[in-house]
């Protein structure tokens, strides 16, 4: 990448966890998107994900991918603590994510 060698700061790419991303998640994590951002509340309607079908599903899929998930959580009806308590159970279960190649 030209722009890693002329970067004198590190940086990272954040790609957004929503239904209409999904299939995606492995080609950008591929690409270079270390983390995703799941938007709960509070955010742009259109890029709220409220279904909890789908919260798992993208949950299960970054995690697959071998990248971290953010969560945008400014909405009071949200319960962060439930989500994150659904999150710990999932990743006692899941398989480790493959590595990455290096940089």
């Amino acid at each position: 990448m030209e722009a890693a060698s002329k970067s004198l700061v590190d940086f990272a790419i954040q790609a957004l966890a929503h239904a209409s991303s999904l299939n995606n998640i492995p080609a950008l994590a591929q690409r270079g998107a270390v983390s995703f951002e799941l938007f709960l509340g509070g955010g742009p309607d259109p890029l709220i994900t409220r279904e909890r079908a789908m919260q798992n599903s993208l949950f299960a899929a970054v995690a697959a991918a071998g990248a971290l998930m953010g969560l945008y959580a400014d909405d009071p009806t949200c319960r962060p603590s439930s989500i994150a308590e659904e999150t710990r159970k999932r990743s006692v279960e899941r398989i480790p994510p493959k590595s990455k190649p290096a940089r």
